[in-house]
C-alpha cells in the first residue's frame, strides 16, 4: 500500500544496532548465501547439459530412422542405439 514492497517484513534491529545486524556477520552471511546458489545454479547447468545431450542423441536417431528405408545406416542405428543405450 502506498509504495510499500509486499513480502518479507524487514527484521526488526535491537535499539542502537547497527541497520542489518554486524556488518562483518552480514557479509559472511551474505557469501555463505551466494556460495550455495552457486551450487545449486552449478548443479541445474550440470543437469541441462545432461538432458540437452539426451535430447541430441534422440533427435539423431529418430533422424535415422524416419529415412526412407534405402536411405538408412543400420549399423549407425544400432551405434545410436547401444550409445544411447549406455548413457541412460
Amino acid at each position: 500500500m502506498f509504495g510499500r514492497k509486499r513480502g518479507k517484513a524487514a527484521p526488526v534491529e535491537p535499539a542502537g544496532a547497527p541497520p542489518g545486524g554486524h556488518p562483518g556477520r552480514r557479509a559472511l552471511r551474505e557469501v555463505a548465501q551466494l556460495r550455495q546458489r552457486v551450487d545449486e545454479l552449478e548443479a541445474a547447468v550440470t543437469e541441462n547439459m545432461r538432458l540437452n545431450r539426451r535430447v541430441a542423441d534422440v533427435t539423431d536417431l529418430v533422424v535415422e530412422v524416419l529415412l526412407p528405408p534405402e536411405q538408412r545406416d543400420e549399423e549407425r542405428i544400432r551405434r545410436l542405439l547401444a550409445d544411447y543405450d549406455r548413457r541412460v
